[in-house]
């Protein structure tokens, strides 16, 4: 079928199906030959063969070993209080609101563009166009809006699923210039799943703690989004991606200073790209073991702020990294706050 499709011989409907999966292929079949795409189907065996081989061993698992069971229950059983989803409500969309305007801007611009622009299949299956200015300044009106209800807790579960259609609806906005950008990802992720964990909240009206499988979903989620991204390269170049002269191509490529001086060493080489499918592959252990996210979560920070200082993707402050809120052991915080403010009130009293 695909070489068929090269020789544009194929089925109309394998041609749409095609096109519908990889959009870019009118441009990427004048770049690669039919070779590169037969090895791209390979990989569509070998992952689903991947994924078939984790689900069966965790029905396995579930299955024979009560302990992996009740391990399973617990992770999806847990309550957090109820004053813990508030905060999280103000910061998240707190920030959602502060960052979405910088989407503005970008929106904005991209009305000198729109020859280009190609919209994704839920804004083409709706036939929803890109919006002119007017309507965008309406929409992030209502977004606005969405997100200050959230914040002052006004409505909380149908302010969250307007601020957060409209989050992705701006971001698929984005994603219609033939350019996937990740920046967002987790953030994305994190919203999605918010609306559901302020309905338990709502839910648990004057309780104290709140069914949190939604919260478990939204870690579960980003811990999925570093597997992925490690798994894409190992899949995508085997062992040569983390091989020093592989890392030191990209170096050269993105031509930044620090990234320049590091190409120098041999070891930075070497060690960087290994260090950077370790903590991909092994970012989702925090998840069975908390005392693993005082390494990984300060790793992260340092990886996303390398990523960009090396290649000049992203920022000092990333989507990325803030969702790891998320991850933080929330129980020994609010205690060394309550001993902080216990023993400044000791001292006054003395």
């Amino acid at each position: 079928m695909i070489i068929a499709f090269f020789e544009d011989r194929s089925p109309i409907w394998f041609s749409a199906l095609a096109s519908w999966v990889y959009p870019r292929l009118a441009v990427e079949r004048s770049r690669f030959d039919s070779a590169f795409f037969l090895s791209k189907a390979d990989q569509i065996v070998w992952r689903t063969l991947f994924w078939a081989g984790i689900f069966s061993a965790f029905f396995l698992f579930f299955q024979q070993k009560n302990a992996f069971q009740e391990n399973f229950n617990a992770f999806w059983n847990l309550r957090i209080p109820k004053r813990r989803v508030r905060y999280f409500t103000i910061l998240f969309f707190g920030l959602s609101f502060i960052e979405v305007w910088r989407w503005h801007e970008n929106l904005e611009a991209m009305q000198a563009y729109l020859f280009f622009y190609q919209a994704i299949w839920f804004l083409k299956i709706l036939s929803i166009p890109f919006p002119n200015l007017l309507i965008i300044n309406f929409l992030y009106l209502i977004f606005s809006l969405a997100c200050l209800f959230c914040i002052f807790n006004f409505r909380p579960f149908c302010s969250s699923l307007v601020a957060v259609l409209l989050l992705v609806f701006f971001q698929a906005l984005h994603q219609g210039f033939a350019k996937t950008d990740h920046a967002y990802s987790t953030w994305l992720y994190a919203g999605i799943f918010m609306p559901f964990l302020l309905w338990e909240s709502q839910k648990a009206n004057e309780k104290h703690e709140v069914a949190a499988w939604a919260w478990q979903l939204i870690r579960v989620a980003i811990c999925t989004a570093y597997l992925q991204a490690g798994l894409e390269k190992i899949w995508i170049s085997g062992s040569s991606w983390a091989s020093a002269d592989t890392f030191r191509a990209y170096l050269f490529m993105f031509d930044t200073p620090l990234g320049i001086w590091v190409s120098e060493s041999a070891w930075l080489c070497h060690l960087l790209p290994l260090g950077t499918l370790f903590f991909q592959l092994f970012f989702c252990s925090i998840l069975f073991f908390r005392q693993l996210a005082y390494i990984f979560l300060p790793l992260g920070v340092l990886f996303h702020i390398g990523v960009y200082l090396l290649f000049g993707i992203g920022g000092y402050v990333t989507a990325w990294y803030i969702v790891y809120l998320f991850f933080i052991n929330w129980e020994v915080v609010e205690g060394k706050i309550q001993m902080y403010f216990y023993i400044c009130g000791s001292k006054e009293g003395k």
